[in-house]
């Protein structure tokens, strides 16, 4: 098929839904360019269904350290440009819901504490695309408490993440007599009872506390954060970077069992599954020293229960949309497989989760299902991009179209197997 035939089906199938998924607009503007410049109470004011676009700017100030929290209701919050937010929370999403976070800086002020990313009781979907979530470091009061995940969901049906980074807060040094244990780094990703599945990320637990000595009184360095950690937890991974804490350094001359022990890659307990396509990279954080030089217990790559892992015997597919797109500009649709390649898009106008029988990974998209197309074949490095212009739909600065798309690898030396994730999200010209 020509660029200009793909170009055509493209146009064609967002023409069809456009009628149908127009959801209403805010623009969040930092320097006052928008409907508002408050980026927090806009989140809580918007109706279920809403799409925030927010331009660049720092949104992570006020008493609450510019938190977001987004309860019982479908919402999309988008960045236009570099956007810093505070900690995001997503909890009690109905099974109809659905949340989508695309290109946000996530972190942890001293106006907030807790992780980048909480998602909980939530039986709706959480769509995390191109975003950085970094929990909040360890401190001390009475006691050193350890750093935050980089993203912690509980309780949840599920969360896909793609090209993001997750990075658990470092852990606290001792301080004697307030903190006279060191405390452990956070992990980059925690979960429990629920599902998630990444695609192409960077998931990292932090370095654990050092002890810091005093006179008369030696103690142990703290344990390095997991990449990712799970209690009863369903996990997929694909195409990532998963790298565990180093551990924190103590004085004693015969080192305290269960201390200095490096994060594991991914630490899993309790009714777990891991599900991965080969290629993703783990790496045991390092031991810490004790107070003979000698490094304690290294990291592994997966400390999980027996029977619990299944491996996809095919290689990662990389997918994504450029975004937000303006009508009558170009969006950019990059892949990354095999060699020769041959590949089709799926689109959709909502999110889902569930492992395909036929293919190798997640289906990642819900009902109902609007076009499906062969997009093309990668060349000989396994790579196709197309530019593909989009005409004037018609949109108003009050509407925008979300639609969920992801490829099925077709005819490949590794079978059927699907892509990471992509949203397009495409807004009014005027925007």
């Amino acid at each position: 098929m020509s660029l200009a035939s793909r170009c055509i089906v493209l146009t064609a199938s967002l023409a069809l839904v456009t009628s149908q998924v127009a959801a209403d607009v805010i623009v969040v503007d930092a320097s006052g360019g928008g409907e508002t410049t408050n980026l927090p109470t806009a989140v809580a004011l918007a109706a279920s269904g809403d799409v925030l676009i927010v331009r660049a700017g720092n949104y992570a100030s006020g008493v609450n350290g510019g938190s977001l929290g987004i309860v019982a209701k479908s919402l999309s919050i988008i960045a236009d440009g570099a956007v810093t937010t505070g900690p995001i929370s997503v909890r009690d999403l109905g099974q109809d819901d659905a949340v989508l976070l695309r290109g946000l800086r996530a972190i942890v002020n001293l106006n907030a504490v807790g992780p980048g990313l909480e998602v909980s009781n939530s039986a709706g979907q959480v769509w995390v695309e191109d975003c950085d979530l970094t929990g909040d470091d360890g401190f001390f009061t009475l006691t050193a408490f350890p750093g935050e995940p980089g993203a912690l969901v509980s309780n949840s049906t599920h969360v896909a993440f793609a090209r993001s980074l997750l990075r658990g807060g470092v852990g606290e040094d001792s301080f004697f007599p307030y903190a006279p244990l060191p405390s452990e780094g956070g992990p980059g990703l925690e979960v429990t009872n629920s599902s998630v599945s990444l695609h192409d990320c960077t998931v990292t637990g932090a370095a654990a506390g050092n002890f810091v000595g005093f006179a008369g009184a030696p103690g142990p360095g703290a344990n390095g954060g997991a990449g990712i950690s799970g209690n009863d937890a369903d996990v997929y991974v694909s195409g990532n970077v998963i790298v565990g804490g180093p551990a924190g350094s103590g004085d004693e001359l015969v080192p305290s069992s269960g201390f200095y022990r490096g994060g594991d890659a991914i630490e899993l307990t309790g009714d777990a599954s891991l599900r991965e396509l080969i290629g993703n990279v783990l790496v045991g954080g390092a031991g810490g020293l004790d107070g003979t030089g000698t490094p304690g217990p290294h990291g592994v790559e997966r400390d999980i229960p027996a029977g619990s892992q299944k491996v996809y015997l095919a290689t990662a597919r990389s997918f994504s949309v450029s975004g937000p797109t303006r009508e009558g500009t170009s969006v950019t649709v990059n892949y990354q497989g095999k060699p020769n390649d041959l590949f089709a898009v799926y689109v959709a106008l909502a999110p889902g989760a569930f492992p395909l029988n036929s293919a190798k990974g997640t289906w990642l998209l819900g009902s109902p299902l609007v076009a499906s197309f062969v997009l093309g074949s990668a060349d000989a490095n396994g790579a196709y991009t197309l530019v593909a212009p989009l005409p004037d739909f018609g949109l108003g600065p009050d509407d925008a179209i979300i639609l969920y798309e992801q490829v099925f690898a077709l005819g490949t030396s590794d079978g059927k197997v699907l892509s990471a994730p992509s949203a397009h999200v495409i807004i009014d010209d005027s925007l």
